[in-house]
């Protein structure tokens, strides 16, 4: 799987959770980016490397890990603890 096709995944998931449509500005604005930036990673004319590099380290982690790992991070988040 291309990069391009985890960020189009994603949105797909997201919307049918949320029973919305997002747009780019919307998913750009969840993400921190720009809606042009967001434009051109789901259109794979620019990949992310740090997205690459977390993904890959993802990978080497058991399910209950992967959750675990991404709602500290969330809370962290919501905090401000993380940048």
């Amino acid at each position: 799987m291309e990069l391009k096709d985890f960020f189009k995944q994603c949105q797909r998931i997201i919307e049918t959770k949320d029973m919305v449509d997002y747009g780019n500005a919307e998913m750009a604005l969840k993400l921190g980016v720009t809606e042009q930036t967001y434009g051109k990673y789901k259109r794979g004319e620019i990949t992310p490397r740090a997205a690459k590099a977390v993904l890959r380290l993802l990978s080497e982690l058991d399910n209950k890990s992967i959750i675990e790992v991404v709602r500290y991070w969330e809370s962290a988040a919501e905090t401000k603890e993380v940048k």
